[in-house]
């Protein structure tokens, strides 16, 4: 993407928001993950030049240890100023469970769940809030302790559904879930390890708060992205949540002819050079 399109798609997310509204990026990952590219130094120079106001960190908890998370927090913590907070996090994932990753925000000290049970009884009173990261990662198969206390679920994820259009089945999966617990609320998600690629998922507050965090798990808060905008309880009448997973059909099949037809160049390059 140029620079001038990039800077153009932001603009579009911005001038839909109200006046005074705060965007908030969160599931980030920094260099501190083995898989993150940017300094938290750079993260937050780039973050303000984007116009994004506080930063929900996630890196992946397997990366780091007591002593390192301890470090990670009071660097975060420096490079947090008025107007601008950077949110230590992280992300956690459980053998024999593939594909289930769990995001304490707001984590004030190291811990170290082997099971979804025993992440909600350590992050009790340890964090702020909890989110299900990118449900078709595990296919939508979610155990039961973990849609009994997840505070939000993740519905766009800027790697596994793209920057263009959210996740209509985790759409789904909270709806029904909001039936019984209300206070549940949908997040988009950047899960970002290189800000190079900013795919424009933002939370948009109405007005600056002192604990964002706050503000996100109360629901007063919106989901901004390049082609949608919602509500944090993600209500979609069923004639537009069915269009959406009709769209989503149609990118998701174009999406895997293109991995296709580069796989099968890939091939015959290789096979090529080779010969």
């Amino acid at each position: 993407m140029s620079a001038m399109k990039h800077s153009a798609d932001v603009t579009a997310i911005v001038e839909a928001a109200p006046a005074g509204a705060v965007y908030g990026a969160i599931h980030m990952h920094s260099d501190f993950s083995h898989d993150g590219r940017d300094s938290l130094e750079a993260l937050r120079t780039t973050c303000m030049e984007r116009g994004i106001d506080f930063v929900g960190m996630t890196d992946h908890a397997e990366d780091l240890d007591r002593t390192v998370y301890e470090a990670y927090r009071c660097r975060c913590r420096e490079l947090s100023e008025p107007g601008f907070v950077m949110i230590p996090g992280l992300e956690y994932r459980f053998q024999g469970l593939k594909g289930l990753h769990l995001l304490a925000l707001d984590l004030r000290e190291w811990i170290e769940p082997a099971t979804p049970a025993e992440f909600f009884e350590q992050t009790r009173g340890r964090a702020s809030m909890t989110i299900l990261a990118h449900p078709v990662l595990a296919h939508y198969q979610i155990p039961e302790v973990v849609l009994d206390n997840i505070d939000a679920i993740e519905i766009w994820n800027g790697n596994y559904n793209t920057r263009y259009l959210p996740d209509p089945k985790a759409i789904r999966l909270v709806q029904e879930l909001r039936q019984r617990r209300p206070e549940l609320v949908a997040t988009v998600g950047l899960d970002q390890h290189d800000s190079r690629n900013d795919r424009e998922l933002r939370v948009v507050l109405p007005a600056a708060s002192a604990d964002p965090i706050a503000e996100l798990r109360a629901g007063r808060f919106e989901n901004a992205g390049r082609t949608m905008r919602f509500d944090s309880g993600a209500f979609l009448s069923p004639a537009r949540l069915g269009t959406l997973s009709a769209l989503r059909g149609v990118y998701d099949v174009v999406e895997r002819a293109q991995d296709r037809a580069l796989h099968m160049i890939h091939r015959v390059r290789n096979g090529s050079s080779a010969a």
